[in-house]
């Protein structure tokens, strides 16, 4: 008997190294797991950002139709406008009675579809808006659950580190005393 231990505890002491060594191999499963899934949630993080970006560009894109719309009718009105004092003109009546009546109309009708078409792009661009920053909240929650998913990648691999070295140290414990 050398230091204290006979055959049986040669044969503990390899069961304990065995089982150290089989505690390490098992623990590389879940941290292989973990990295797995913190790069499945870094990818959705980069493409929540990436849709956040394009939805506050739509959003720019929705307020710059509806300006360009709202130009379009107003050049359309003038025309009108235009037109009708001119036939006004060559009829030889002045800018008077139903003449004018016309021309105001043609002015209200423009200025309400300018109107309809701002608010409409407001509400289209607050809609870009909203979804630029959900999608954005949503990148910033994949980026966290890859920072965990990492974390537990660490974790688990140390654990198996540490319970290996435990596991063949106890082992060995008794042929060094």
């Amino acid at each position: 008997m050398t230091g204290g231990c006979d055959r049986g505890g040669l044969g503990g002491a390899i069961g304990g190294i065995a089982s150290g060594i089989g505690g390490l191999i098992q623990s590389q499963p879940t941290a292989s797991g973990d990295l797995a899934s913190a790069s499945g949630y870094t990818d959705a993080a980069s493409a929540y950002s990436t849709g956040s970006t394009m939805a506050a560009t739509n959003s720019q894109i929705a307020l710059n139709a509806a300006n360009v719309q709202q130009l379009q009718v107003a050049r359309n009105v003038a025309k009108t406008v235009g037109s009708q004092q001119a036939e006004e003109a060559g009829a030889g009546f002045g800018n008077s009675g139903t003449s004018l009546y016309l021309l105001r109309d043609s002015m209200q009708q423009g200025a309400l579809a300018r109107g309809v078409i701002g608010i409409q792009g407001a509400i289209n661009a607050n809609s870009y808006n909203m979804q630029s920053t959900s999608l954005a909240g949503e990148s910033q929650q994949a980026a966290a659950a890859a920072s965990a998913a990492q974390s537990a990648a660490k974790g688990a691999s140390s654990s198996g580190i540490f319970g290996a070295i435990g596991s063949i140290a106890g082992a060995m414990l008794p042929f060094l005393l």
